[in-house]
């Protein structure tokens, strides 16, 4: 029989490598969006054609890489498409659902996607199946919904889950979490995820390591089993894995078979658990693609893409079942020397505690018995190369981290001489009465925005407050705040509907007799375009907390970050408020 080509959708994952060895290993013709890497089994990947290239990025044009999936698939009709990330199983579902072959995709079924694309939908499944799962508190169902929560049900500190959404701009938002401390900071960032279709969930904390349990699902029936647990994680209080070890736990094999025989699914998922000793494991969600640690199930003989494919060709798999005793343990060395220097650089751990880390990651790196992701055996050359690249990559970052350090001092010494002068200026009283302040930022729709506004809505209360007006440096003006931020100001009784950027400009500086900053790059950006004005300068985090006077830009950042900084922001101006009131008492 003819092998199909096969597209596989994306180089970056972690997954990819290892699905690459399985497939052309076994004689599968490769086809890869954008080839980076260049070992054994990733040489003579096919060109895309010409009209083809450019394929868009899936998470930040969904609609547009359907498109570009839809044309591929006009072209080459007998090809396979194997989506190895969210993003690309949405659109690939969105192809489907137009008309294309379904055939053509390696992936599950839409039925199937309606819990591994969703926390909120494979939570509740597996609790109807009788799983072990965290207290849950199920806020908002996927679509559009509105969220239910009761405040007398509401436990902290809790997780806040959310799942992945399509966006009215075309883009794919991946699902996250955040820990939530209280329930003002879970109104804010629900407030802004209420608008999106992504099922929302608060859960306990759970302790304990990840483990997975990885099946090959065809008409019913199992195909193919493997079950792993984490070693290392990034963060260390749980992530995605540096290191891992095979594993025989009948538990989470059985409690992954009860599951997903209960949803009916087919193809190849892992269920995710987190998992203690002599405990049932705590079922966390199910992705129903090819995963991260992917590799260690192939060293251990499980290959789930050989085994996948041949299911998906003729029903049926000659990939044997491999005796899940036999212990393999498998890492990425690069998130490996990822998770070293998190532990080394966790303020929490001791000298022992750090000690036995570092004795560990070396035994670890010594041990023949723990593979790699870059020293494949069947190809030493290019892992020897691969492994270069690493320490390479470690090299420029050590040289990037001693300059950081470097710029670090440097900052620390600018940072200290307008802590003082804030104490000064305020606290010691060494100005007069302040009748105008003025807020200022980078660019004027995010900190400086809040503060004014927040300010203004602070005067409603207490007339004697000084004025006040925000601008920034960014050269573009009448710039809008966006949506998201908005809606985390108006949880919080602010409105930014009516706010448009400006720039600062001299009028503004003179007229205003105290100049407060948020970090250090407007600390850097004053001494350099109104150096005669740095004398009225102070910083507003300085307020909050004295130590830590840097209010970080939120752009670009999380939802939870956004929060963070119009908490800390209003922390800030209330106490200088409060500062404020002994000019006028």
């Amino acid at each position: 029989m003819k092998l199909p080509t096969i597209l596989i959708t994306s180089a970056l994952e972690r997954s990819c490598r290892a699905a690459i060895y399985s497939l052309k290993k076994a004689g599968f013709r490769i086809v890869w969006p954008q080839p980076t890497a260049c070992g054994k089994y990733e040489r003579d990947i096919l060109d895309l054609p010409s009209d083809l290239s450019g394929c868009p990025d899936p998470e930040k044009e969904n609609i547009a890489y359907t498109d570009w999936l839809e044309r591929y698939m006009d072209e080459f009709p007998d090809h396979l498409i194997l989506p190895v990330k969210e993003a690309a199983i949405f659109a690939a579902n969105r192809a489907r659902a137009n008309g294309k072959s379904s055939y053509n995709f390696l992936m599950p079924s839409e039925a199937n996607l309606h819990y591994s694309l969703s926390k909120y939908n494979s939570v509740k499944a597996a609790q109807d199946a009788g799983l072990v799962i965290p207290k849950t508190l199920f806020l908002k169902k996927p679509g559009s919904a509105p969220i239910s929560m009761k405040s007398n049900s509401l436990f902290f500190p809790s997780i806040l889950k959310w799942d992945n959404y399509f966006c009215s701009d075309g883009s794919y938002k991946k699902g996250n979490h955040c820990i939530v401390k209280d329930e003002s900071m879970l109104k804010a960032i629900l407030s802004v995820l209420e608008p999106q279709e992504c099922g929302i969930i608060l859960q306990s904390i759970v302790s304990g390591k990840g483990a997975g349990a990885f099946f090959l699902r065809s008409n019913g029936i199992t195909r193919l089993q493997f079950a792993h647990k984490r070693l290392h994680e990034i963060p260390i209080t749980g992530g995605v894995s540096s290191l891992c070890t095979s594993t025989n736990d009948q538990s989470l094999l059985q409690d992954g078979i009860k599951f997903l025989e209960a949803i009916d699914y087919n193809g190849v998922a892992m269920v995710e658990y987190r998992s203690q000793s002599h405990q049932k494991p705590v079922f966390m969600e199910v992705n129903g693609r090819l995963w991260g640690s992917l590799g260690l199930a192939i060293k251990a003989g499980a290959d789930f893409p050989l085994a996948m494919i041949e299911c998906h060709l003729e029903g049926k798999t000659q990939v044997v079942q491999p005796q899940l005793s036999r212990k393999v343990r498998w890492r990425n060395f690069e998130l490996d020397i990822e998770y070293l220097r998190s532990v080394l650089q966790e303020s929490d751990s001791n000298i022992t505690t750090k000690t036995k880390n570092l004795l560990s990651f070396l035994r670890h790196s010594l041990d023949p018995n723990t593979k790699s992701d870059i020293l494949w055996s069947q190809d030493p050359i290019n892992g020897f190369i691969s492994l270069l690249r690493v320490l390479y990559k470690e090299m420029a970052k050590l040289k990037q981290s001693v300059a950081i350090r470097k710029q670090q001092r440097l900052d620390d010494a600018l940072l200290n001489k307008y802590r003082d002068q804030t104490q000064d200026i305020v606290i010691m009283k060494h100005s007069q009465e302040p009748q105008k302040l003025l807020f200022i930022c980078y660019g004027n729709i995010y900190r400086s925005a809040y503060a004014e506004a927040r300010w203004n809505a602070m005067r409603m209360q207490n007339p004697l407050l000084p004025t006040c007006q925000s601008a920034g440096f960014y050269p573009k003006e009448k710039r809008i705040t966006p949506d998201r931020y908005k809606k985390m100001a108006r949880a919080r009784k602010v409105s930014l509907e009516e706010h448009f950027s400006q720039k600062l400009h001299p009028q503004m500086i003179a007229s205003a007799d105290w100049l407060i900053v948020m970090d250090i790059k407007n600390i850097i950006d004053m001494e350099k375009f109104y150096p005669e004005a740095v004398d009225k300068m102070m910083l507003l985090g300085f307020f909050d907390n004295e130590k830590d006077p840097i209010i970080s830009d939120p752009y670009n950042q999380s939802i939870p970050m956004e929060y963070f900084t119009i908490r800390r922001i209003d922390k800030a101006l209330h106490k200088l408020a409060q500062y404020l009131a002994g000019y006028f008492g």
